[in-house]
């Protein structure tokens, strides 16, 4: 077959509309894709503030309670020994403030501690720690507030010295800051069927003339924390949680949507099994130590400080998460906020509008644009579309491009009077001035076909 140079050049045309189309579909699935990019650090970000914000009210709350409680010490509107005194006001300030979980005071003189805590079914309890006359021992008694101090306690034991607050976390932190300050994350003790769970305190220490009385705090326990962030909502399988960089070791997990992937069980020699926050690394969740895995080498939370959300990229059995990560918006606790999200979750759909897919579709359009091109330009009609002429039925062809004197005349069929050929157009002879009507050849052409000739030789005329 001779090629010739409208097929050539139909056959660029057809090239360079593929090509736009493949170019267009590629640049249409890098804007999405770089769109919904933007979408998933959004989701990410607002996780991280919300969790950011959430912690930072429960921490307000611990603040401000603590402070108040130090003034009323230091001032002499509170007695420090006097525990009956201290234990009405607080179970009115527990009650004002649900998000508590304990409000106590250890003496630095005595070791003896009052406390008011919250327990698991919200029912409020007084404990105190006293020393037992004549001996070092200390007791434990627990009561119901309507029931102390002069009432039968409903928890007691003789000898709960190593109950004693000094060297506890938080009274050391305190201890040591000689101002307010946040303890690391410890185990709340549960006394009588109720179970450890983790906390952290606000420790305020106590002067009187620049002597310290004790140590004050406000604590919560972190399942509180646990509970928002079961509640938050990331994505369908996205979750976050809380970080905390111990001094002297590695990483804990303090808050988590599955708050029993928390702790475990520690047997002590001679001694009642406790209960430990489990390191980062040794998480029964799979994604916290691959998580933190990707974080720099020797990384510690104040190295972002005041940076914002840190991202991070991984992919653990075959999956690809998106992460992200930030400091704790105080100055302490030293927490760091964790979100991780399927990357398939926002990508997803753009992946499957990527490039293959716009050729796949490219290729089901392509042939038959070309097809129609091709035979248009070879000359090769098309298939025949049936019309109602004045002699019934005939088969009358598709358009070929002009070749006659008369640019838009159709050509005709076998059989006509018109002359001409199934693959060419008739060849109309040249009207002369002074010639009347339409030549011989239009005349002789029949049914609806010659009618619409005739008129186009007369329009033309």
């Amino acid at each position: 077959m001779k090629v010739t140079l409208r097929f050539t050049l139909l056959s660029v045309l057809v090239g360079l509309l593929l090509l736009t189309v493949t170019v267009l579909g590629y640049s249409s699935y890098e804007n999405a894709r770089f769109t919904a990019d933007d979408l998933s650090q959004q989701i990410v970000d607002q996780t991280s503030s919300g969790v950011d914000n959430q912690i930072k009210d429960l921490l307000s709350v611990a603040n401000t309670q603590g402070d108040l409680n130090r003034r009323l010490l230091e001032s002499g509107q509170q007695d420090p020994t006097s525990f009956p005194r201290l234990a009405a006001y607080w179970v009115e300030v527990m009650k004002a403030q649900p998000r508590l979980t304990r409000v106590s005071l250890g003496l630095e003189a005595s070791g003896e501690w009052l406390y008011v805590r919250r327990r698991p079914d919200g029912r409020l309890a007084i404990g105190e720690l006293r020393q037992v006359p004549r001996s070092d021992r200390l007791a434990l008694r627990d009561f119901w507030p309507e029931a102390y101090p002069h009432g039968q306690p409903f928890y007691f034991n003789p000898d709960k010295t190593d109950e004693d607050p000094r060297p506890r976390p938080w009274y050391v932190a305190g201890k040591r800051a000689k101002k307010q300050t946040w303890s690391e994350s410890y185990v709340f003790f549960g006394t009588e069927g109720v179970a450890d769970v983790p906390g952290v305190s606000c420790a305020t220490p106590v002067f009187r003339d620049e002597k310290l009385v004790g140590v004050l705090t406000s604590s919560f326990d972190l399942g509180e924390v646990c509970r928002f962030l079961k509640a938050l909502k990331v994505g369908k399988n996205g979750y976050a949680f809380v970080v905390e960089y111990k001094s002297g070791s590695g990483p804990v997990v303090i808050a988590h949507p599955r708050p029993e992937t928390l702790m475990r069980d520690v047997n002590r020699p001679g001694k009642e099994r406790i209960q430990e926050l489990v390191p980062a690394a040794e998480s029964s969740d799979p994604l916290v130590p691959v998580f933190l895995g990707h974080l720099p080498p020797d990384f510690a939370p104040d190295q972002v400080k005041d940076q914002g959300v840190q991202s991070l990229h991984f992919i653990h059995e075959g999956v690809h998460y998106l992460g992200a990560y930030r400091r704790l918006s105080t100055d302490n606790p030293n927490w760091l906020v964790c979100v991780v999200l399927p990357e398939a979750e926002v990508l997803g759909r753009v992946d499957q509008s990527k490039p293959p897919l716009a050729r796949h579709r490219n290729r089901s359009r392509g042939p038959r644009f070309a097809h129609q091109y091709l035979r248009f330009g070879s000359g090769r009609p098309a298939a025949a579309a049936t019309r109602q002429g004045d002699g019934g039925d005939q088969s009358i062809p598709r358009r070929s491009p002009p070749r006659g004197s008369f640019a838009g005349v159709r050509g005709g069929s076998p059989g006509r009077r018109d002359g001409g050929h199934e693959n060419q157009p008739a060849v109309v002879p040249e009207v002369r001035p002074g010639r009347s009507g339409a030549p011989p050849a239009i005349r002789g052409a029949g049914g609806q076909a010659g009618r619409r000739i005739q008129d186009r030789h007369h329009l033309l005329l």
